[in-house]
């Protein structure tokens, strides 16, 4: 199934401003990152954003995105930054897309699923 990502963040200044942050760390996007994968939106279709931050080094967590185009930062950890980015777009697609009554169901059932159905 091909989804149609309507953001296609290419940098992760991008997602900062997406997130209305002013000067981000990796870390702060991160964490927010996780934050809002949790909204049953989101989590129901995508969990992989769970073990993001632990999979990702201290060096790069505490960068100011700004920071990330000097030197060979961005080329030493463009894997890591395109995992954030593929997380931020899936996240962000789930989160805004207009579900249908099948997908209301699944929630339903995986809140039921997580003992999380009367919360």
């Amino acid at each position: 199934m091909t989804r149609n990502i309507e953001h296609q963040f290419s940098n992760l200044s991008d997602v900062g401003e997406k997130l209305e942050l002013e000067n981000p760390t990796v870390e702060n996007v991160v964490d927010i990152l996780v934050d809002i994968g949790h909204d049953d939106r989101v989590y129901t279709f995508h969990d992989d954003f769970l073990g993001l931050k632990s999979g990702l080094p201290q060096d790069l967590l505490s960068k100011h995105i700004d920071e990330l185009e000097e030197g060979d930062f961005a080329d030493r950890y463009s894997d890591e930054i395109d995992e954030i980015l593929d997380n931020a777009n899936i996240i962000f697609y789930h989160l805004e897309r207009e579900l249908s009554e099948d997908d209301l169901e699944e929630i339903r059932e995986e809140r039921e699923r997580l003992g999380l159905e009367g919360d």
